[in-house]
């Protein structure tokens, strides 16, 4: 479970919609936040609002934070 007072990092992935497919069709398909604590852990989250791990993102974001976007297209 992602807590926001520990999100480090959180970047936008790009996945191909069908295999082969080159890098400009690509679209959004998870954030991966990396949190750490006592420990780093990395979480891929999917982007739906009924995912309790993007909304707490989410809220991180709404306090004035950035997911990276490396768009590749």
């Amino acid at each position: 479970m992602v807590n926001k007072n520990t999100i480090q990092t959180a970047e936008y992935i790009y996945q191909a919609d069908q295999p082969g497919d080159n890098p400009s069709s690509y679209s959004k398909n998870h954030i991966k936040v990396v949190c750490s604590d006592d420990i780093t852990l990395t979480h891929l989250v999917p982007l739906t609002t009924e995912n309790t791990d993007y909304n707490t993102v989410m809220e991180w974001v709404a306090d004035g934070n950035t997911i990276t976007d490396n768009d590749p297209n």
